[in-house]
């Protein structure tokens, strides 16, 4: 017997690069990059450009942190920090065709050294008198911006960037892999930190390229929106499919979302609620607590359940939290679930309580009562006409599911991942954020610029979002 046994492995295709304009063009991987974060690291990256003047940037971390590197106008490849210029490579590197670089950061005690390779070729050994840290302590501010330097405002690198991955260690000895003869090859089995593919993987929602690490390109949410805290949130409409009551009684209903507050106190994470029209409000308390509660309008009564245990040390972090109601008139048909566990352990009832009345206040998202709002991320809003197990939104793994076919779903916002974006004079312009199951698309205040939208959710992280980039600017030139 002979022949293959088992699934051919495909072949691995580059097919798109990204073009920069020198100009403004850049990438943002947001302030949740971990990639080369101090230590050992390894940058591998292509480029293609002709001859440009001035220092133009590649790469950098905030503002004047390190990971800053530029080509000169004379080709060389120079890295910065505060205090120096460090010339990488004086091979002319602008020639007009595609060129691999590998550049490694050994941090052994006194003696740093960097080694660079181009094309495959070992170039620089150690760098004179290189001092990646400062006498007063460490600049290294992890990798953030991909084709300029903070928001686009110094002169870009003119020209083309593909395949940007980077290690957390030293790939020097996978040199003859990554390189590949001159082709970009597929770097699963090397295990990149982060890996860009530069279009491959990309998906544009206007006006941005969103770019996901490779590792992540298949996963559910990468993307979410950042929310200030003091202005920002998302009008649903008013649309009798988020109201539940009708003044004499309660239909069941749940709602699902991810956060990740900065601000745990009032975290408003949706509702239907002012002090004149008050149906629903899933949020955390003033101490900080998980609350869910249904208002009976008329009676001015209300019913709820809360976990008594302040969400404090979940700062930070990403959590799932759902709120669900059986429609009986009572605070013992609230649930209220953090990461798959029900919490929900005493009331806050006030007052006689029939039901909700259906009132023509929006479904808002990250507000209520029109000046309480969430200071942090949202992701994966969902809605549902009936009192859904928990099992329909959790799976155990830490990361969101598609919960577009579940039974009862009413509204699903994928937040970052489908929402567009459309500039104004002012206000600076507005989202818009697509239902994927109904007709009630939401809509920003006008508030929220163009960067509420980072390439972080939960269990994902390093994905970049392209600013000043457009729809043409993914081009079919490769390596």
């Amino acid at each position: 017997m002979s022949g293959r046994v088992g699934p051919l492995k495909p072949s691995f295709i580059n097919t798109y690069s990204l073009d920069f304009d020198g100009v403004d063009d850049y990438l943002d991987l947001g302030t949740e990059s971990t990639v080369a974060n101090g230590g050992q690291f390894t940058f591998s990256f292509w480029i293609k450009g002709n001859s440009q003047s001035g220092a133009r940037y590649l790469f950098s971390a905030d503002y004047y942190n390190l990971h800053t590197l530029w080509t000169i106008q004379n080709t060389e490849l120079y890295w910065r920090n505060i205090n120096n210029n460090y010339k990488l490579l004086s091979s002319n590197l602008l020639d007009g065709d595609w060129h691999h670089i590998l550049i490694v950061y050994n941090p052994d005690g006194a003696d740093e050294t960097i080694r660079c390779f181009t094309d495959g070729t070992n170039q620089v050994d150690v760098v004179t008198d290189f001092r990646y840290r400062s006498v007063g302590g460490l600049y290294d501010g992890p990798l953030r911006y991909i084709g300029n330097r903070g928001g686009g405002t110094f002169p870009g690198f003119n020209g083309n960037i593909d395949e940007f991955a980077v290690w957390n260690d030293d790939q020097s000895a996978n040199i003859s892999t990554i390189y590949n003869g001159g082709a970009p090859n597929d770097l699963t089995d090397l295990s990149p930190d982060y890996w860009l593919r530069n279009g491959d993987n990309g998906s544009y929602k206007s006006p941005q390229w969103l770019l996901p690490s490779n590792e992540n390109k298949d996963k559910v949410s990468n993307y979410s929106l950042a929310f200030d805290g003091i202005d920002d949130y998302i009008d649903c409409g008013d649309s009798d499919d988020f109201s539940f009551g009708n003044g004499s009684t309660d239909s069941p209903f749940s709602i699902s979302a991810w956060v990740k507050m900065d601000d745990a106190s009032q975290f408003r994470i949706a509702s239907k609620y002012t002090n004149t029209d008050r149906e629903y409000v899933f949020a955390t308390d003033s101490s900080d607590r998980l609350s869910f509660v249904l208002y009976d309008l008329s009676s001015g009564g209300r019913i709820q359940r809360k976990y008594n245990t302040a969400l404090t040390s979940f700062q930070g972090q990403w959590i799932n939290v759902v709120g669900t109601y059986d429609g009986n008139s009572l605070s013992s048909g609230i649930l209220l679930y953090l990461n798959g566990i029900r919490v929900d352990d005493i009331d806050g009832n006030l007052g006689s309580y029939t039901a909700m009345e259906n009132t023509t206040q929006p479904f808002e998202i990250g507000r209520s009562n029109l000046t309480l709002f969430a200071n942090g991320n949202i992701d994966e809003v969902s809605i549902f006409d009936s009192a859904i197990s928990i099992g329909d939104v959790w799976d155990g793994s830490g990361e969101p599911t598609d919960v577009s076919a579940v039974s009862g779903i009413v509204s699903y916002y994928k937040m970052g991942e489908e929402a567009t974006f459309v500039y104004g004079v002012n206000p600076d312009g507005t989202w818009t954020i697509p239902d994927q199951v109904g007709s009630n698309d939401g809509t920003s205040n006008n508030l929220m610029a163009d960067s509420a939208r980072v390439g972080t959710a939960p269990s994902s992280s390093n994905n970049a979002v392209s600013f000043n980039m457009d729809l043409i600017d993914r081009v079919e030139d490769t390596p």
